[in-house]
């Protein structure tokens, strides 16, 4: 359960205002991983069983019911970690938090500049943070190779959505706080 006190939501922790848009991991690679023990397990557990009979692999039989429940506790472990996962980017009226840097929002009042820029043929949004909102940031996370300085970089790669997502969300804050 979320700490949900009033002590967490003066430090930044809980999103007191409207969320507008939440990006969360993509779910593609594991649902392949998943795909990729499940036929592999079951091919073991044809070979275990004896359902298949492949002569020159007779020898290999008792291997096979390992591998039946290696690949069975991966799909254990994948599905564990589907339902495990938080949301990586929100973007609330309130400010904008990207659990990959830290776990604070970021106010909107706390963000100097945004920029777009291109970095290996991605586009990224570059957010220059006020010093004291950065320096809270740091000390609530060490700093990262993606938090130089004062400046923090936002990809959608491997999120569940695109670029042009981010930037509707950002306008969409921008209408709202025009209210």
């Amino acid at each position: 359960m979320a700490d949900v006190s009033g002590a967490a939501r003066r430090r930044g922790r809980v999103p007191t205002g409207r969320t507008i848009a939440v990006f969360s991991k993509s779910h593609a690679p594991t649902l392949r991983f998943i795909w990729a023990c499940f036929v592999v397990a079951v091919a073991c557990a044809l070979l275990a069983t004896g359902v298949i009979e492949i002569e020159p692999l007779r020898p290999f039989q008792p291997f096979a019911f390992v591998g039946m429940l290696m690949f069975g506790l991966g799909i254990v472990g994948g599905v564990i970690w589907l339902t495990r996962f938080k949301p990586i980017l929100e973007v609330t009226t309130e400010g904008l938090r990207d659990r990959r840097l830290s776990t604070d929002i970021i106010p909107w009042a706390g963000i100097a500049s945004v920029t777009v820029s291109d970095r290996r043929r991605r586009q990224v949004l570059q957010l220059s943070i006020n010093v004291e909102v950065a320096d809270r940031m740091m000390r609530t996370r060490a700093q990262t190779s993606q938090m130089k300085g004062r400046d923090v970089s936002i990809s959608m790669v491997g999120l569940s959505g695109t670029f042009d997502d981010l930037i509707a969300a950002l306008r969409r804050v921008e209408a709202e706080t025009r209210r």
